[in-house]
């Protein structure tokens, strides 16, 4: 949720109408997975993470006992290795679903 927080936040202060379809298309991706959870195919067999692309967004995510877990949100950009770390002590954000 840290790297969404910050791509909100450099986004407001350049342009809010982007801040604001960001967040838009971020509900939109994560209300899509939630639906169709089989929608991403996986990319990471290992580990049954799936990929769900709004591009320019990729959204990570694995599924277990019926709870669907976002592993990451990356601009299609970026890879895999420019991921910040991120300890997931702020899951909760009111601006999503």
């Amino acid at each position: 949720m840290e790297y969404v927080r910050k791509e909100k936040s450099y986004l407001a202060r350049h342009n809010r109408h982007a801040s604001r379809a960001i967040t838009a298309q971020i509900k939109s991706a994560i209300s899509l997975i939630a639906r169709y959870p089989q929608a991403g195919p996986i990319v990471s067999p290992v580990d049954d993470v799936r990929r769900f692309v709004s591009a320019p967004y990729h959204f990570d995510y694995t599924i277990l006992q019926d709870v669907i877990f976002i592993v990451a949100i990356r601009h299609g950009r970026q890879s895999l290795h420019d991921l910040e770390k991120d300890d997931g002590s702020d899951l909760v954000d009111p601006d999503l679903p």
